[in-house]
């Protein structure tokens, strides 16, 4: 865990309860972004407001049957590779274990699979929050520990604690109420501060780099990177020249600290006016900060450029699945040099550069040195490697002896 997310748990803990600390992904990204303390009043009105929201969605008419006793159901809180894709990935091991599969979205996602059942009427009552803060509203932790109810009695009446669920995050407000003896998380992409500490008793991990991030006393991890490794890269054995560059944008998160953000805006900025460039921007960032740099392409997700290395680029980024998808599709990749914790390091490529300069010349002596791009590209081999347990069935063996 990052001393700041630490530090952080530990006020939460010492002003409200070890209850709100475990909560604190939904308080900490409610009161904190990547520039620093949203007020008190803004705090409270996300907080507030979200509560309604919640309530709006799992009060609202409709069927909503049990899923079957004997499925194993696929908990999803977001769309896109870290949550939809990466239990689709999954659902093909549970199938190869011969096991049938029920779907329990959040209902954002739509009707296309089941809802938890409404809570209970006990659960509508909010419990009596005490405590203070400097930063973080207090009304805003009543806001959220009440939804945090809301959604732990859906959730327990939907499924038996032991009826086995696959999450693809086990720290947010459905994955942390879906938590059961029969709770799997599937690891959905770079393990940052907040997968600290592991919450569901088993994870599926997609290497030993994860499993040593991951992995704890009562906590069984299971080595399946649930087919990645099994891609072709005969493609990016023989890297071509890049002929742009790609920075992997998050300037939405505040778990990396206040300063890579501005460090992006400003690398953005001095790389567009040395060669194309162009932004991958987050499911969760907003183009505006990037707003007025010329001669910058915004891209937004999907990105194209992640399946496919063409026309191919040199990706840069700090610490992203995204530059693994990139390394995956056959693009040269490097990261930025900086502090960071120790789970950012697995999705950080081992070479690393310090400034826009640094990336400029390593794109012209990859655009004309073969010889450098192999090499560049054999790094980029051994790290994927490193990644991955190349091997893929672990999640189904476990499943075929655990019904």
């Amino acid at each position: 865990m990052s001393d700041a997310i630490a530090a952080l748990t530990q006020e939460l803990a010492d002003a409200f309860g070890e209850e709100v600390a475990a909560a604190r992904h939904e308080i900490i990204y409610s009161a904190l972004t990547a520039q620093g303390w949203r007020s008190k009043p803004v705090q409270a009105l996300r907080g507030w407001a979200a509560l309604v929201r919640d309530l709006l969605w799992l009060l609202q008419p409709g069927p909503r049957p049990r899923p079957a006793r004997e499925a194993v159901v696929l908990v999803a809180s977001l769309a896109g590779p870290s949550g939809l894709g990466t239990l689709q990935r999954a659902e093909a091991a549970v199938r190869q274990a011969g096991r049938s599969t029920a779907w329990l979205l959040h209902p954002r996602l739509g009707r296309q699979g089941g809802w938890p059942l409404r809570p209970a009427l006990s659960a509508l009552r909010p419990r009596r929050i005490v405590g203070r803060h400097p930063k973080i509203a207090t009304s805003l932790v009543r806001a959220v520990m009440w939804r945090d109810q809301l959604w732990r009695s859906a959730l327990a009446r939907t499924l038996p604690t032991d009826q086995i669920r696959l999450v693809h995050c086990d720290f947010d407000l459905l994955g942390r109420a879906s938590l059961g003896t029969g709770a799997i998380a599937i690891q959905h992409g770079m393990p940052s501060p907040e997968f600290l500490p592991p919450r569901a008793p088993v994870q599926v991990v997609w290497g030993e780099t994860s499993r040593a991030v991951l992995g704890a006393p009562g906590i069984t991890t299971v080595l399946d990177d649930l087919g990645r490794s099994r891609a072709d890269r005969s493609h990016a054995l023989k890297p071509a020249p890049p002929q742009g560059i790609a920075l992997v944008s998050q300037t939405h998160t505040p778990v990396f600290g206040p300063g890579l953000a501005p460090r992006l805006i400003t690398l953005a900025q001095q790389l567009a006016r040395a060669a194309p460039t162009t932004v991958l921007l987050h499911p969760q960032e907003r183009a505006g900060v990037y707003h007025g740099i010329a001669d910058l392409e915004i891209s937004r997700p999907p990105h194209r450029c992640l399946a496919a290395a063409e026309p191919p680029l040199l990706v840069v980024g700090f610490s992203s699945t995204a530059l693994l998808d990139a390394a995956m599709a056959g693009h040269a990749v490097v990261g930025l040099d900086g502090a960071r914790p120790a789970t950012a390091e697995i999705g950080s490529p081992r070479l690393r550069v310090s400034d826009a300069a640094a990336v400029v010349r390593l794109f012209q002596h990859l655009r004309a040195d073969q010889a450098a791009r192999d090499a560049h590209a054999r790094a980029t081999e051994d790290w994927l490697r490193a990644t991955f347990a190349g091997a893929t069935g672990a999640l189904a063996a476990w499943l075929r002896q655990h019904r």
